[in-house]
């Protein structure tokens, strides 16, 4: 913590103490409550989840990051990490989900996307099970054409070709969710435990898991 903070926050709390007494009014007193309590999550709250406060060491948030699985990747993660440790949770998860699905993407392009296309014909043609209510998506021939694909009906194709099962599926929904949370105006909010369960999440179902890994680049 800076001197100037400590300082600020000194005076603002002093101030609360003497408008405390009996005579003053509490609009004041709340006014003044209000002062401390606005910028308290970025001038405190924030730095000490990060470690920052004390200026000595790491904290368990650096160490989960630096533990995320990040070779292979595009600039997307390393962007939604350099955003995490800033504080910009929600531009973290977006670019966290970014960085899953560019890597759901460049594996089945890799793979052969008519593999992908035939599943997805075989879902849509179901009229019972799990996959009766799946919508026939048109065929991809190219990984810009992939990329137009919506990002549920893509889990559901991954699923049914045995990249994924439900429960990952269903968790990989509720990263998507948290995605969209971030995205688009809300009060829901996204904290550091949010985040941490959305990244590791990622990392064991998708960035570690052998199914989804990429092939060493040609030397």
């Amino acid at each position: 913590m800076t001197q100037e903070t400590l300082e600020k926050y000194g005076a603002q709390f002093t101030r609360l103490i003497k408008l405390s007494g009996p005579n003053n009014r509490v609009a004041s007193y709340l006014a003044a409550l209000e002062l401390v309590i606005k910028p308290f999550n970025d001038d405190l709250l924030i730095p000490s989840q990060q470690g920052a406060l004390g200026g000595q060491g790491s904290s368990s948030f650096d160490a989960f990051f630096a533990g995320l699985s990040n070779a292979d990747e595009s600039d997307y993660l390393a962007e939604a990490l350099a955003c995490a440790k800033n504080g910009h949770l929600r531009a973290a998860v977006v670019l966290g989900w970014s960085a899953a699905i560019d890597r759901i993407q460049r594996v089945l392009e890799h793979g052969g996307l008519d593999k992908f296309n035939n599943m997805a014909q075989q879902m849509a043609a179901a009229t019972n099970g799990r996959y009766k209510r799946f919508k026939k998506i048109d065929s991809v021939n190219s990984i810009a054409e992939l990329q137009e694909v919506f990002d549920r009906p893509l889990l559901w194709v991954i699923e049914g070709m045995g990249m994924i099962d439900t429960n990952e599926h269903t968790r990989l929904g509720s990263c998507f969710d948290m995605r969209c949370h971030g995205a688009h105006p809300g009060n829901a909010p996204i904290t550091l435990y949010n985040l941490m369960s959305f990244f590791s999440d990622l990392d064991q179902i998708i960035f570690m898991n052998p199914k989804f890994k990429l092939p060493s680049p040609a030397v």
